[in-house]
């Protein structure tokens, strides 16, 4: 078996690998604004998940490893650990034991926010690292290891996780303020690998809610959304990419066929993939609900009285009272009926029926999946109208409770 390069040859070597770009199909898919888009003022550099947000109001197929999280979820699977082998893999170089060390920090929302965006502005550029299958099943057994640890009282103690997590090229960061407690799971500074960030908020109620963003660089907005989605919400985790979906890729002997292995939407293995499995066999009826972009020029089958389409990932769900719900407070937020879409009635694209992480949730889970596509003029008014912003939060809040 040939032994993949280490990590720091890779990154040297510079292979280059870009992934398909998106369209508009006729059935899902999630079409972003493109590498040329016109960033919104005040999105700063790359449409980070923080630009703009501190200081302002609260801010078809199963995947791969499917079945072994739906056996987790029924209590009868367990996770590979391999964190030795799994550090060798990729040779990573983080023998001293500061490099694994687990921050402790005491901060106000505006610092959590810079946090997590300082993050991704760290990977916004960088090569992605396509995980291999032992560090997909740490990612989740570790993700698995921390739910239950959050929803205790007192101190968050993960510091026996903080070596498998560094071998994985990965830092815990412990979070405290008014708001409660968090656990940050971000790249190590200097490993920045594509892995994506991970927010799971502690305490002994956290909203069963998920607020994903596959695509933050170009569907611009959609991080820093979901970002005070999150804070509004009191959800349970946040999920951010951390690298552009077209990144080149450094291994590739580890595709196995994936098109698209940085598009944390569309690929087969991923960390953001291993997160989402995760956090559904922890969660009981869960909502997860992803938030994406798209430009009326690259998708004409969608009128350009528009503004959102929503779906819940699936063709043949089309009867949802919470989805339907959602729909109608949208509209009603909106003022107009027929800028607010649902995916299967009034139009046919858009949908995200092709999307993984939903794909699984839809197929091997208890849960529900959410696909939230705004046009550039909502994510607009979502960023400046905070009102507008919280109300939708709130209906997004009710997702959670089952409909």
């Amino acid at each position: 078996m040939t032994r993949p390069l280490p990590f720091v040859a890779l990154l040297a070597a510079g292979v280059a690998l870009g992934a398909v770009g998106l369209g508009c199909p006729a059935e899902g898919g999630s079409p972003g604004s493109g590498e040329g888009a016109t960033p919104t003022p005040g999105a700063g550099a790359g449409g980070d998940a923080t630009a703009g947000a501190a200081g302002t109001s609260p801010a078809g197929g199963a995947p791969e490893g499917g079945a072994g999280a739906a056996d987790a979820k029924r209590g009868s699977g367990g996770a590979a650990t391999g964190g030795g082998m799994i550090g060798a893999a990729h040779a990573y170089s983080l023998s001293p034991a500061a490099r694994y060390a687990t921050p402790s920090i005491v901060g106000g929302r505006d610092d959590l926010v810079e946090l997590v965006g300082a993050a991704q502005r760290r990977g916004r550029d960088q090569r992605y690292l396509v995980p291999t299958r032992a560090e997909v099943a740490e990612m989740r057994a570790i993700v698995r290891e921390l739910v239950p640890r959050l929803r205790r009282a007192g101190a968050v103690d993960v510091d026996d996780l903080d070596e498998r997590a560094g071998r994985l090229g990965l830092q815990l960061v412990k979070f405290r303020s008014l708001a409660g407690s968090f656990v940050i799971v971000r790249e190590l500074e200097g490993l920045e690998r594509g892995a994506g960030i991970l927010v799971l908020r502690g305490g002994d109620a956290p909203r069963p809610l998920a607020v994903m963003a596959p695509h933050c660089f170009e569907d611009d907005a959609t991080g820093r959304m979901a970002l005070r989605f999150f804070l509004e919400t009191d959800a349970a985790a946040l999920l951010l990419n951390t690298v552009r979906r077209d990144a080149p890729v450094l291994n590739p002997s580890e595709l196995g066929g994936m098109e698209r292995p940085a598009d944390l939407a569309f690929a087969e293995r991923s960390f953001f993939l291993a997160a989402t499995e995760a956090l559904a066999a922890a969660h009981e009826r869960a909502a997860f609900v992803q938030l994406h972009g798209w430009e009326h020029e690259e998708c004409p089958e969608v009128g350009a009285e528009v503004a959102a389409v929503l779906s819940r990932g699936n063709a043949y769900l089309s009867e949802d009272l919470a989805l339907d719900r959602l729909v109608d407070e949208l509209r009603a937020l909106v003022g107009d009926e027929a800028a607010v879409a649902r995916f299967g009635r009034e139009v046919r694209a858009l949908g995200g029926t092709n999307n993984v992480p939903g794909g699984f949730i839809n197929a091997y889970s208890d849960d529900r999946f959410y696909h939230l596509a705004f046009d550039r003029s909502l994510r607009a008014r979502l960023e400046d109208d905070a009102l507008f912003r919280r109300n939708l939060a709130t209906s997004l809040r009710r997702l959670s409770d089952g409909g």
